[in-house]
């Protein structure tokens, strides 16, 4: 899978972007760089919030956080949001990304997200903890 995106519609209620196509960069050596995310800017101007459910303290105002968080098997979030572009990527294990709309996406290890302010929730679907690192950049509302 490539890079899940997810924003907000006019409605409130968060869906998929389509895939975006990264742009590859060949290293010396036959490495590989993708780059999935920039912003000229933080707090990131424009992005439309759902507003609803926010979780407190995972995200700064003015600033980054980053954060890995651990989910045993079985365990799903509350629904939330964040006012934030949230950038993270599945270090172990499966969780399936619940939308408000319904939509939902099953991540594994080695997947990258960009979340936009959506509210959502995370269920882990795997047999084992799932693993996931997260970087919250503040956006303004």
């Amino acid at each position: 899978m490539g890079v899940v995106v997810v924003a907000v519609n006019e409605q409130g209620e968060g869906y998929f972007e389509p895939d975006p196509a990264p742009d590859a960069n060949a290293m010396p050596g036959g490495a590989g760089l993708r780059f999935l995310f920039e912003t000229p800017t933080i707090p990131i101007a424009a992005v439309r919030h759902s507003g609803r459910d926010e979780f407190p303290g995972l995200a700064s105002d003015t600033g980054v956080r980053f954060v890995e968080s651990e989910m045993p098997p079985g365990q799903r979030s509350p629904m939330h949001s964040t006012p934030s572009v949230d950038l993270g990527a599945v270090t172990q294990g499966t969780v399936k990304l619940i939308l408000d709309s319904g939509a939902t996406k099953t991540l594994q290890a080695g997947d990258t997200y960009i979340l936009k302010a959506a509210n959502h929730a995370w269920e882990n679907v795997g047999s084992g903890p799932v693993k996931i690192v997260t970087v919250f950049l503040a956006a303004k509302r």
